[in-house]
């Protein structure tokens, strides 16, 4: 019987101190304050090990989220030790080791209820935008929509855990004709369905949600979210800041999830590599926070004046061509 040697802790792939501390204290732009233009914010790995046993040249990590093993990942390895990341948020895992002809008894570890953040080799700025409180008191589902920047230099790691572990189903690129890659091919090959629409961002009187000529791309962008073949879809622009920030607000809001968690998703972005081309006053304040705000007139209080932001961007929705059964479809699929 192989030995396990276990983590001395029940909880573990906590978030980093930089996600953890901007949650403890957040108030809306409190993110610049750990902005440094680089990665902080991916979470801690979980390391799982066992004895070495003699004239073993693999060993078989077997982990699962049931202790019947119906999910079962394996990670082969000529090292008697692996380390995890991107793990569900709040999740008892099971694993145990086959080595030879010997196999260990069944461990298992709970991971942290935090925000679900990602790392992707070659790629910056992603995580899950599930795990928000939504209608009714139900969850954002984790594993259905990831959210970060371009593809075009994600490595081969990078690839096996979007396509292998994260199962993705649909690379959607907002970028605009012209940018690098866009409108190509995906980087994640052609098993995976690709869509390129150029998508508005903010509130704004050119390249906005509300200006008429960028919303009929916009339609485009939600129903691939109503399509549920697509999923798990990641969604993308350049930097997964600003239109991919506007696309997943809009989701996320028509699920219910409040505002200032929708603005605290928005703000994660400070906290990988693309803050340092971050116009914290411009791009955030000034335009973010006008745009998400109900009570400045903007957008929200002209769709549903006496109702929540849910039926407002629901209305909005609605106006621009989005059908009521697209938009129960999102919230059926995205909502547990």
């Amino acid at each position: 019987m192989v030995i396990i040697k276990t983590i001395d802790c029940k909880v573990t792939a906590n978030a980093s101190v930089a996600v953890s501390g901007m949650i403890i204290d957040y108030n809306p732009t409190i993110s610049k304050q750990y902005a440094n233009g680089k990665d902080n914010y991916a979470r801690e790995d979980v390391v799982l090990c066992c004895d070495p046993i003699d004239k073993v040249a693999e060993y078989i990590f077997s982990v699962a989220t049931t202790d019947d093993f119906n999910d079962e990942q394996r990670h082969y390895t000529c090292r008697c030790d692996i380390r995890l990341n991107n793990l569900l948020p709040n999740t008892i895992y099971y694993w145990q080791v086959t080595a030879g002809d010997y196999v260990s008894s069944i461990q298992s570890f709970c991971t942290a209820d935090t925000i679900r953040t990602l790392k992707i080799e070659g790629v910056t700025n992603t995580r899950d935008i599930g795990g928000y409180f939504g209608l009714g008191g139900k969850k954002m589902k984790y594993g259905k929509v990831y959210r970060g920047a371009r593809l075009e230099n994600i490595t081969d790691t990078g690839k096996n855990e979007l396509l292998n572990y994260l199962s993705v189903q649909t690379d959607l690129d907002l970028r605009y004709p012209g940018e690098e890659g866009a409108g190509v091919a995906s980087p994640l090959g052609a098993g995976v369905n690709y869509y390129n629409y150029s998508s508005p961002y903010y509130w704004a009187p050119d390249n906005g949600i509300n200006d008429e000529r960028c919303q009929e791309a916009l339609v485009k962008i939600i129903r691939v979210f109503a399509n549920e073949v697509n999923y798990p879809i990641y969604v993308h622009c350049s930097a997964g800041r600003d239109r991919t920030g506007t696309i997943c607000y809009l989701i996320s809001a028509l699920c219910g999830v409040e505002e200032d968690d929708l603005c605290l998703d928005y703000e994660l972005s400070m906290l990988s590599s693309v803050s340092d081309a971050m116009d914290i006053d411009n791009f955030m304040h000034n335009l973010f926070y006008r745009f998400i705000r109900q009570d400045e007139g903007y957008l929200w209080n002209s769709y549903a004046p006496n109702g929540t932001l849910a039926e407002a961007v629901e209305a909005f929705l609605i106006s621009i061509g989005v059908t009521k059964g697209e938009i129960d479809n999102i919230k059926k699929i995205m909502l547990s």
